[in-house]
């Protein structure tokens, strides 16, 4: 499977994005010595080693491990509202840190790993306190009148969505493709397939 980009499409996106690169990086790298996630995207790979744009400027050095997650714009199945989330790709160790830029090492990994997948690098500092965590916040019931009854065709749909929840787009695919082959008659089926095409083509 793979994502509708052309490799002319990919080269110009890299000749755009790199004078973006050293700016964005400039914002990341806090004022002042406290932890922070720098990050960056991948901008090259070769071989087991990718090139991204987070370096020295932004707190990362050889030996630190950075994520690699891909973000993905979907739309709900029933409500068809747009969708923001991501999905992990996996992990690498950085082996050389340069001022705005560092190579990594992915190893095997590397072939499931694309230019512009977006990378996190956990920033330790240890002359500052370790960073509080948010409260978790507690949904609050809105008052109003009694949502209707969901009739059994949505409500299974709504039960498939919420269940893939954090889960990876492989796994999203092949369980809704599940659902079509159990409930083929359903009257979501026609734009579930039409989500299901866009993503495998």
């Amino acid at each position: 499977m793979s994502l509708p980009w052309t490799r002319s499409w990919m080269v110009g996106w890299l000749v755009g994005i790199m004078p973006a690169v050293a700016v964005v990086g400039a914002l990341v790298a806090p004022a002042h010595a406290e932890d922070a996630i720098a990050q960056g995207a991948v901008v090259k790979i070769e071989q087991q080693e990718i090139y991204v744009s987070v370096g020295v400027r932004q707190g990362a050095g050889a030996g630190a491990q950075l994520r690699v997650k891909r973000a993905l714009k979907l739309r709900h199945p029933v409500t068809r509202a747009p969708i923001e989330d991501w999905i992990p790709v996996g992990s690498a160790t950085i082996t050389q840190a340069g001022a705005s830029m560092s190579r990594a090492v992915i190893g095997e990994l590397v072939a499931d790993v694309k230019v512009g997948d977006l990378v996190e690098v956990y920033v330790d500092r240890p002359d500052a306190p370790a960073p509080a965590l948010p409260p978790v916040p507690v949904p609050q019931p809105i008052p109003g009148p009694a949502a209707p009854a969901i009739d059994p065709a949505t409500a299974e749909v709504v039960g498939v969505f919420a269940a893939q929840t954090g889960q990876g787009l492989d796994a999203r695919i092949a369980g809704w493709e599940r659902f079509l082959s159990t409930r083929p008659g359903s009257p979501y089926a026609d734009a579930i397939r039409r989500d299901l095409e866009a993503f495998v083509t």
